[in-house]
């Protein structure tokens, strides 16, 4: 899913995870870290059935997600969606902000 959030540019790859571990395939792995490296945002978004929230990650966190139960992956919980957009806001502002200062460092 292509997303903006106060204009800024956002991809989230939605799963649905019945179990303790999310299928990410290395084709996808491969895209969410390539994309960060070269500035962009993404995110997965994760909900389980079972529970009454939804999980985000940071497409950085492609690999660890790839290999390791969702529960060994520091990410962030929401109960309703309302947060949920809110921490997306949040953490949009805040990566383009970085990489305007870093862009403007190295123009200096």
């Amino acid at each position: 899913m292509h997303g903006m959030v106060n204009n800024l540019p956002f991809w989230a790859e939605l799963k649905v995870c019945k179990f303790a571990t999310v299928s990410v395939s290395p084709h996808q792995v491969a895209w969410h870290i390539r994309h960060w490296a070269n500035g962009g945002l993404s995110f997965f978004l994760i909900k389980a059935p079972s529970q009454p929230y939804f999980h985000l990650f940071r497409g950085s966190q492609a690999i660890d997600l790839a290999q390791k139960p969702m529960s060994e992956v520091q990410g962030l919980h929401f109960e309703t969606l309302n947060l949920l957009w809110e921490a997306l806001r949040t953490e949009a502002v805040d990566h383009y902000t970085e990489a305007l200062r870093v862009l403007q460092i190295c123009n200096d």
